[in-house]
């Protein structure tokens, strides 16, 4: 989250893109803040398996307990919602209508994002 600011405050004429997924932007949320708050245009797609993938990967990996109840608890994000998150913070959300970011969707997101962040998930 905080790279894609850095990266676009760095190149500022460059369109900027963030691909994160939801477990990540949870744990820097701020920078959707940051971004709004000071008017730096950066689009983050977020992929949303409403899950810390990677920490459940791991414990799935490590033929933990997690794994063998199929329970993973403190893993699942599955009360969180993105899309409220992002607007809270004063972040423009464009949402795919399934599961799928369509060229049409990417190409509103990066026409939007000219003048403010926006959240794609």
């Amino acid at each position: 989250m905080g790279a894609a600011i850095g990266a676009k405050l760095g190149a500022s004429e460059k369109p900027v893109v963030g691909l994160v997924g939801d477990g990540s932007l949870y744990y820097s949320d701020s920078a959707l803040w940051t971004a709004a708050g000071h008017g730096i245009p950066v689009l983050y797609i977020i992929s949303n398996n409403v899950a810390y993938g990677i920490i459940a990967g791991a414990f799935g990996g490590a033929d933990a307990e997690m794994k063998q109840t199929g329970e993973y608890r403190g893993v699942i994000l599955n009360n969180i919602d993105p899309v409220k998150l992002a607007e809270g913070f004063g972040v423009e959300v464009c949402t795919p209508p399934t599961n799928q970011i369509s060229p049409g969707l990417s190409n509103t997101a990066l026409k939007r994002w000219k003048k403010r962040s926006v959240l794609s998930c």
